[in-house]
């Protein structure tokens, strides 16, 4: 993966999974530090899973009843890419997370407040119908509808931009000045490709 100065990109999980080439781990242990210019300034609540599958970005995620993530950046405007979700790999029990939200600069940017029932017609039993057809491309329709991408545009204007969530399960992050927009569209296409 090429380097572009400026730009960030995180892989979130427990301290031991795999990190996707290019990115920084972003683990519990990672607190704020002034030498290093990001980090949390709390964590609660953490529930940092590695579901195995599938692959290095989306297989594991970190999670909490509170998270706040602070990183130092020169002024301007930014995008704040996310990648969240859960595989339900590697378990018997489905893990799902209610009154999901994420702000940024302390504007709420994402809410999902999805009830039981809606999570399960919508992410457990959409396809019980044609499981086993054959041709069908797995990751397409089973494990891509357990993710969201979402690119969200802030303005840093005191040194800092802060990320906080809570029951989110957040897998990556990614952030960079929006001029380099361009730059970038390769990376995304390419990060999209390796990831299926």
């Amino acid at each position: 993966m090429p380097e572009h100065p400026g730009i960030f990109r995180f892989d979130l999980g427990p301290m031991n999974s795999p990190v996707m080439q290019g990115f920084l781990p972003l683990t519990p242990e990672s607190q704020y530090s002034e030498e290093r210019g990001w980090g949390f300034l709390k964590l609660a609540g953490v529930m940092a899973m590695d579901k195995k599958r599938p692959d290095a970005l989306s297989r594991d995620y970190l999670a909490a009843a509170k998270a706040s993530f602070q990183i130092r950046l020169p002024k301007g405007t930014y995008a704040v890419c996310t990648l969240s979700g859960d595989s339900q790999a590697e378990g018997t029990v489905t893990r799902f997370f209610f009154n999901q939200s994420l702000s940024i600069n302390r504007k709420e940017v994402f809410r999902n407040d999805t009830k039981p029932a809606e999570f399960f017609q919508t992410y457990d039993l959409q396809n019980y119908r044609h499981f086993w057809l054959p041709g069908m491309d797995y990751h397409d329709t089973f494990t891509a509808p357990r993710f969201q991408e979402k690119q969200y545009i802030a303005s840093v204007d005191q040194d800092f931009l802060q990320l906080e969530w809570q029951n989110f399960p957040l897998c990556a992050l990614i952030i960079y000045p929006v001029e380099k927009q361009g730059e970038l569209a390769g990376e995304l296409a390419w990060l999209q490709k390796r990831r299926k």
